[in-house]
C-alpha cells in the first residue's frame, strides 16, 4: 500500500522538497531515486512554462549531491535526453515508464538473491543495502533458516539497523562491532554486498566493503554484490570521488592538528570471488566489461 501524504508534505514547494532530498543522509539509494522522478514528475506537470529550466538546475544539484549513486547519475542522464525532445507529456509518462521498469528490475533481482541465500547455512553482510534486507526477508519465505552475521557499519551504525530487522523478522542474527569483521566471514559461508555503482573494473559500496571483499577471498568465501540494473553504469561516465561527511559524526568537536576521515563510500577493486547478481542472471566481475560496452 502507498505510503500516505500528509498535507503538510503536498504543501511543500518544489525548492523545499528539492533541498529535503539534497540534505537527507539516511535514505537508501532506491527510496531516494523513487523521491526524486516524483520531484520530476510533478515539477512537469505543474504547467509552469520554465519546468524545462528549473528541472535541469535540480538535475545538475542531485547529481552533483548523489555522484557517488550510479542510479541517481543514470536517471538524470535519461531525464536529460528527454527533455532534449521537448515533449513534457511524453517526459512525465516516460519516467513513471522509466520507475516502473527498475521497481520491477529490483523485483527480480531480489529473488534471484533470495534464492542464491538459501544455498548457505549462513552470510555476512554490513551496512543497510534495501536489496540486501528484501532479499534475506525473500529468502526467508522461500524456506530458508540460516543465520546472518552483520557488523554494526560506522559510523551511521546501518548495519545494527539491518540486524534489527533481520532479527525481528525471526531471522538469527549475530552482530558485532567493525573489527570483529575477519571473524565473522572466516565463520560464515558467504559474503552479500549491495553497490550504488557498478563500472567496468570496480563497484562502489559502504565503508568496509573493499575489507570484506578482502578477507573473503583470504578465506576463499564468495562475494556476491546484489546490483539491479540501475546500478550499472560505464567507467566514461562514472567518476568515483570520495565523499566528506560532517566531523561531529566521529568527535562532537574539532580539534587542533586532527583530521577527521568520514567518507561513507569506497571503491572496490574484485578480487577472489566475486559475482554480481542481477535481475536476468548471475556474472562474473569479468563479464562486466562486455556488458557494459554498449553504453561505451
Amino acid at each position: 500500500m502507498p505510503r500516505s501524504i500528509s498535507k503538510t508534505q503536498k504543501e511543500l514547494s518544489p525548492d523545499k522538497k528539492l533541498n529535503s532530498i539534497i540534505e537527507n543522509r539516511t535514505s537508501g539509494a532506491a527510496e531516494i531515486e523513487i523521491r526524486i522522478i516524483r520531484l520530476f514528475v510533478e515539477i512537469i506537470n505543474s504547467g509552469q512554462r520554465d519546468s524545462p529550466r528549473y528541472l535541469r538546475k535540480a538535475i545538475n544539484k542531485i547529481k552533483k549531491r548523489f555522484s557517488a549513486m550510479a542510479n541517481i547519475l543514470n536517471l538524470a542522464d535519461f531525464t536529460v535526453k528527454l527533455l532534449r525532445k521537448k515533449d513534457l507529456e511524453y517526459l512525465s509518462e516516460s519516467l513513471n515508464g522509466y520507475r516502473r521498469n527498475i521497481e520491477h528490475n529490483r523485483r527480480q533481482t531480489i529473488i534471484r538473491a533470495a534464492y542464491k541465500i538459501k544455498s548457505y547455512g549462513s552470510i555476512f553482510t554490513l551496512s543497510g543495502s534495501s536489496l540486501i534486507i528484501k532479499a534475506i526477508l525473500e529468502g526467508k519465505n522461500l524456506g530458508w533458516r540460516g543465520e546472518v552475521r552483520i557488523v554494526e557499519s560506522r559510523p551511521k551504525n546501518e548495519g545494527v539497523g539491518l540486524a534489527k530487522k533481520t532479527a525481528g523478522s525471526g531471522i538469527r542474527t549475530v552482530l558485532g562491532v567493525d573489527a570483529a569483521m575477519p571473524d565473522m566471514i572466516k565463520n560464515s559461508g558467504a559474503v552479500f554486498l549491495g553497490a550504488d555503482a557498478v563500472t567496468q573494473t570496480y563497484f562502489v559500496n559502504k565503508i568496509g566493503s573493499d575489507i570484506a571483499v578482502e578477507y573473503a577471498a583470504k578465506f576463499r568465501k564468495p562475494v556476491y554484490v546484489v546490483a539491479d540494473g540501475s546500478k550499472f553504469i560505464p567507467n566514461n561516465i562514472y567518476k568515483f570521488i570520495p565523499d566528506n561527511n560532517p566531523d561531529s559524526e566521529i568527535i562532537p568537536r574539532r580539534m587542533k592538528n586532527l583530521e577527521i576521515m568520514n567518507n561513507y563510500f569506497e571503491k572496490v577493486i574484485p578480487r577472489g570471488k566475486v559475482h554480481f547478481i542481477r535481475a536476468d542472471r548471475i556474472i562474473s566481475a569479468g563479464d562486466i566489461k562486455n556488458l557494459l560496452k554498449r553504453r561505451t
